[in-house]
């Protein structure tokens, strides 16, 4: 086998996180961010759960734009699974971006459904 074998997706993926996990460039730490569970009304009396945070110091300013990472997820596993995957996973991975991140929940258990 070669001694570079991995694909170049695994190579970029191993890259991504490398960079995204890493202390922030004038190494200082960055706050948690505000965690918000809500719903999301879909008409017809069905809703979407979702969790969102939001960086910390972030006032929703043209001067203070931050990146939008919507966090989808095989979920569905409980209620507010998207909030678990968000807190445990995507947002401690990216914290250093200060973004704001969006974890809908599964609306019917699959993704693939007209909700």
């Amino acid at each position: 086998m070669p001694k570079n074998s991995a694909t170049p997706i695994v190579r970029a993926l191993a890259l991504f996180l490398w960079t995204a996990t890493g202390t922030p460039v004038s190494g200082q730490e960055v706050a948690p961010p505000t965690l918000t569970q809500t719903v999301f009304d879909l008409g017809g009396g069905d809703q979407m759960r979702y969790a969102i945070t939001v960086p910390a110091g972030y006032d929703g300013s043209p001067e203070n734009r931050r990146p939008l990472i919507i966090a989808l997820h095989p979920g569905g596993r409980s209620v507010y699974y998207g909030s678990w995957f968000l807190q445990s996973i995507v947002e401690p991975a990216l914290r250093t971006w200060e973004a704001v991140i969006i974890a809908p929940d599964v609306p019917a258990r699959s993704w693939a459904t007209p909700q």
